[in-house]
């Protein structure tokens, strides 16, 4: 049997035969390959090891942990001021309604015109039809843009 010379990648040159050249080559790219292998088992053991993220991400859960207490008792403070406080706003507003009332009892109970209430509602109407008008408009554009074709399907069991 006659050896050749390969030069299977630039600047390395292999004198063998074809068949132990091809076997060298499919041991490097399984090697290649087991080594990506393992380096995705590995990432996935650590992406599921729950210790090992806490002690990466530690500062980051417990910024997220305190923004979330900061907030949560800012609210709470909020709600307890506004309630103690009702109360009093309430009377006041009372009293302000009777001392409006007393001076001008022709506003007691004002009238909206008609004519306000089409206006209102034409503009509804309007701003409505100018959102349809662009969504639909949208989804045509989307409808008709071009695709890749599907892949070939394969028939299972041939």
């Amino acid at each position: 049997m006659k050896s050749d010379v390969l030069t299977p990648r630039p600047g390395l040159k292999v004198r063998c035969g074809a068949r132990e050249y091809l076997e060298k080559e499919a041991d490097l790219a399984r090697a290649k390959l087991l080594g990506t292998i393992g380096e995705l088992d590995r990432r996935r053991h650590e992406l599921l090891d729950l210790r090992l993220q806490l002690r990466r991400h530690a500062g980051d859960i417990l910024s997220i942990f305190g923004g979330l207490m900061i907030g949560a008792s800012a609210t709470a403070t909020v709600l307890v001021l506004r309630e103690r406080r009702r109360e009093q706003r309430l009377r006041k507003e009372r009293v302000r309604a009777v001392a409006r009332l007393w001076k001008h009892p022709e506003r007691i109970a004002a009238r909206r015109s008609a004519l306000g209430a089409a206006l209102r509602m034409t503009l509804v109407a309007l701003a409505a039809m100018a959102t349809t008008m662009v969504g639909s408009r949208q989804i045509e554009r989307l409808r008709k843009r071009p695709r890749l074709p599907a892949p070939p399907r394969e028939l299972l069991g041939v």
